[in-house]
């Protein structure tokens, strides 16, 4: 056995509940990895899973029921990160692991003009879940503040509510876009008789999973029937590449969202890439409330693919207790400085 690695489970602690139409989370595993050779030992890379109860495919007692298999085994698994295609969390750790293995253990995961704080990345801000003053309040903020692209989650509230801060928002700042994101919320029939002619006449950028995952037929038949752009973004978790494929070619989407923790890791995103952009899809990578320390893997490969999109990722800003960062936000653009 030529690697080791230790591996840390830590709660990690919302600074106020982070609210989607599934509800609303308090705190969130992660499991941090190191990896290093025998041979030298201190040269550790480091990796993250980030479990999102109820979106994983995986859960936390998979995972540590499979740990002693994975330690017993390691070399075989990091050769054959395609076998952990249920656990793609901690797939995507182990390819970020390894990455910084072979980087120098520096958390350098993709040396680029990002690292070098030569490049910016383009990001939307997020609007959580909350009470529609606060809503209101945080989209202006962020408007204020530079952004030129906001994503509002809805589905939790009631959906009249939800329009009305939409609507608003678009008044007061015209030239916004705006993307939505519904998490699976609504059923195809009340999407498209209720949600869209509601929303239509505001010039939505796009809306992510506006019905649940896994009704292909029905999803299909909304993006026929829909004028706002339709984004798959959970409809790919836990999908093998053929399904992923299958997937893309019933429902046709405009784009889809990519989270890497989520789909199991940076080549596994690449692949969709590829199938997508055969097909015409545009897409935009997107964080999944890990720490800083995933953040900041996620952000140096996102910078590699050179984007075009406001990509969605986070700024690290969630967490009590979360990790030191190397990122910063400058208006609407996250940055990277090596030196801090």
């Amino acid at each position: 056995m030529n690697f080791e690695i230790t591996i840390e489970k830590r709660q990690l602690v919302f600074k106020k509940p982070a609210g989607t139409s599934r509800g609303f989370l308090q705190e969130k595993p992660s499991y941090f990895i190191n990896l290093w050779h025998k041979e030298n030992p201190n040269q550790k890379g480091k990796g993250e899973a980030s479990l999102i109860l109820g979106l994983n495919p995986e859960t936390e007692a998979d995972i540590e029921t499979f740990l002693p298999e994975l330690q017993s085994n390691l070399d075989f698994y990091l050769d054959n990160l395609q076998l952990l295609q249920k656990m793609p969390s901690l797939r995507f750790a182990l390819e970020m692991a390894k990455l910084d293995w072979a980087n120098g253990a520096m958390q350098i995961w993709y040396p680029n003009d990002f690292v070098k704080g030569l490049q910016k990345i383009q990001i939307n801000g997020l609007v959580w879940m909350a009470n529609p003053e606060e809503m209101l309040l945080e989209a202006r903020n962020k408007a204020k503040n530079g952004f030129t692209c906001i994503k509002f989650k809805i589905g939790a509230l009631d959906f009249q509510a939800e329009h009305q801060i939409i609507a608003q928002i678009r008044r007061e700042f015209p030239n916004l876009a705006i993307r939505l994101d519904a998490n699976g919320a609504f059923d195809a029939d009340f999407y498209l008789n209720k949600i869209l002619p509601l929303y239509a006449p505001l010039c939505i950028h796009s809306i992510e999973q506006p019905i649940a995952k896994g009704n292909w037929q029905a999803m299909g038949e909304v993006r026929k029937k829909s004028s706002i752009p339709i984004a798959l973004d959970e409809e790919l978790i836990g999908l093998s590449e053929q399904e992923i494929t299958d997937c893309l070619d019933e429902i046709q989407p405009q784009y889809v969202v990519l989270k890497p923790s989520l789909l199991g890791g940076f080549h596994a995103c690449e692949r969709i890439i590829a199938l997508s952009e055969k097909r015409g899809i545009q897409y935009w990578i997107t964080s999944a409330l890990e720490s800083n320390l995933a953040l900041e893997a996620i952000a140096q490969f996102t910078a590699s693919l050179n984007p075009s999109l406001p990509q969605g990722l986070g700024t690290g800003a969630l967490y009590v207790n979360n990790v030191e960062t190397k990122l910063s936000l400058d208006g609407e653009y996250l940055c990277y400085h090596q030196n801090m």
